[in-house]
This record gives structure tokens, sequence and C-alpha cells, in this order.
């Protein structure tokens, strides 16, 4: 079974992403491939391995702040 997918734009800190590109050629493989093991290795450290409750999630949706310009809320992140 396919897992579902979308194709997202995402700015990162210069030195982050050499960091993520680093880590990517040490493990041979590409780029995204490494962002987006990365990112599931650190959601399952921030949520834990249990499931998500997608109807909770649903309810909270459009209630939290998200979306916008990429690269002003990463200006005012960093």
């Amino acid at each position: 079974m396919r897992k579902e997918r979308q194709k997202v734009s995402v700015i990162f800190p210069t030195e982050t992403l050499r960091k993520i590109k680093l880590i990517a050629a040490l493990k041979e493989e590409n780029t995204s491939q490494a962002i987006v093991r990365l990112t599931e290795k650190a959601l399952e450290e921030e949520l834990g391995k249990g499931e998500v409750s997608w109807e909770k999630l649903a309810e909270l949706e459009g209630k939290i702040v998200a979306g916008g310009d990429a690269l002003k809320d990463s200006e005012e992140v960093y």
C-alpha cells in the first residue's frame, strides 16, 4: 500500500540545510529522503510511537496559526 504524499516548499536556515546535506551524503541518500527521515524521527521523539487521533487533529485544524509567508516566519524564528 502506497503512502499518500504532498509536495511542500520549506525554507531552511542555511546552516541547518548544510547539516542535512552532510547527513544525506553520509547515508548515501538524497536530500529530500534525509529531510523526510529526520522529520519522521523528530516527530516520533515529540509524539512518541502512539497513534495520532486524526479526528482531534481535524478539530484543531484552522485554530492553530500556520502557513503564511515562510520567509517572514523563518526570519522571526531565526
